[in-house]
């Protein structure tokens, strides 16, 4: 399922489909508690949850406001185009993930199966030249543009760093071969997956350096 490397490109998308999202952003106030973050090494991040199969937060409905809801429907452009390149894939979880000016997420793999097992898909959205997605061991940085869809390789350690001035935005999304999610489901006994009963990989441990 992961490829070898950092990232790579899956397709340019035009601009008339990432404007419409990059300006309603502008009326988001992320720094709200409804964009707060739990996990320990993206809580640094602020997101907006996508309505897939899982959702992180039990309350999700409730932390989804006015402005949110306009920017999961001006995101369902882009994510029809990103579907297209997957066939018969299902569409696990999304986020709209921001990082804000001088903030690091910490190093971390994502642990769960469905990270495992899907394509990790970055869309930017609002970015600038001092954002950068990166790699541990050994250490690679890369600026992912405006303008294309990238899947990431998230089965490494990785983070992500804004030394710029202004936020970053992409839409993530976890995107997984619907034969292989249902095969998974069955095994687990056959409900949808989420929070509760998903189980961690195992992983390996990072080096005290990083």
């Amino acid at each position: 399922m992961k490829f070898d490397g950092h990232t790579k490109k899956i397709c340019e998308i035009d601009t008339a489909l990432i404007l419409p999202v990059a300006e309603k952003l502008k009326s988001i106030n992320w720094n709200h508690v409804n964009y707060s973050r739990d996990e320990p090494p993206l809580i640094k991040g602020k997101v907006i949850e996508l309505p897939f199969i899982i959702i992180n937060s039990t309350d999700n409905n409730s932390r989804l406001d006015e402005h949110s809801i306009e920017i999961i429907n001006l995101c369902k452009p882009i994510i029809e185009l990103v579907q297209q390149y997957f066939p018969n894939h299902l569409k696990v979880r999304g986020e709209v993930a921001t990082l804000l000016p001088g903030k690091a997420l910490d190093y971390h793999i994502d642990p769960y199966w469905f990270h495992a097992n899907c394509h990790r898909i970055h869309i930017p959205i609002v970015t600038n030249n001092e954002c950068v997605q990166l790699w541990a061991q050994p250490f690679y940085q890369e600026h992912l543009e405006v303008g294309y869809v990238y899947e990431i390789n998230n089965c490494i350690y990785h983070s992500a760093e804004n030394k710029g001035n202004e936020y970053r935005t992409h839409i993530i999304m976890d995107i997984c071969d619907k034969n292989l999610y249902m095969d998974y489901v069955v095994r687990r006994g056959g409900t949808a997956l989420d929070w509760d009963w998903l189980g961690p990989v195992t992983l390996p441990t990072i080096q005290e350096e990083i």
